[in-house]
């Protein structure tokens, strides 16, 4: 597997894991509670996206 397709494979991990999360967040109650929910799973993609970031680095400079 190259670098650039390692990049495809995990923007697609991330884009499925924020439509599954848009998804849930569809099944709170009231708006307090889905607000809070769709933070905490932007904040969660946030951190893969990060964390992919670091590790398409890594291993290009190897």
């Amino acid at each position: 597997m190259t670098i650039n397709e390692l990049n495809q494979n995990l923007d697609k991990i991330i884009s499925d894991y924020e439509a599954q999360a848009g998804t849930a967040c569809s099944f709170c109650s009231n708006d307090s509670d889905g607000e809070a929910l769709h933070k905490s799973h932007e904040a969660a993609a946030n951190a893969l996206n990060s964390f992919k970031v670091e590790i398409l680095t890594y291993l290009s400079q190897i």
